[in-house]
């Protein structure tokens, strides 16, 4: 083995995934602030979706969002996580404002502020998600492509 290379065995797998996803996401937020710099008005499409996974009440939740700059569509798959609230987390809530505070959770990871930058939002038809983007979006909802 040449001098200074690392076996597969010396790697410390999930310090380099934790390394990878932070160097992604320190380029997806650059890409973003270099349109925001653009743009005074919202200019970002959210795609949101819920998806249920094969394993009985397991959801995931899906962010995307989309963007022109520099003459160029830049579309980033934000987020897929595990959306399961338990009774204390939804408390009083109902689940579509629980699902959007997880969805503005997400994007101020990324620095987007959803009121601020989101021009449009896309989703399926399912009642959840309507729910929650019409409270933030009420005129500026898209279908989804693949719906």
């Amino acid at each position: 083995m040449p001098t200074g290379s690392k076996s597969l065995q010396s790697l410390n797998i999930r310090k380099h995934y934790v390394e990878h996803y932070a160097s992604i996401n320190e380029n997806i937020i650059a890409s973003i602030d270099r349109a925001k710099d653009a743009y005074n008005i919202p200019f970002i499409s959210l795609s949101l979706d819920l998806i249920q996974n094969e394993v009985p009440n397991k959801k995931m939740i899906g962010i995307r969002v989309t963007f022109i700059h520099d003459k160029q569509i830049t579309s980033y798959n934000l987020a897929v996580r595990g959306f399961n609230p338990n009774r204390e987390e939804l408390g009083t809530k109902c689940a579509s404002e629980l699902l959007m505070e997880w969805c503005k959770l997400i994007l101020k990871e990324f620095k987007i502020n959803a009121e601020k930058h989101v021009l449009t939002s896309c989703m399926d038809s399912g009642s959840d998600v309507k729910r929650a983007l019409e409270k933030v979006f009420p005129t500026m909802r898209e279908w989804c492509i693949s719906h």
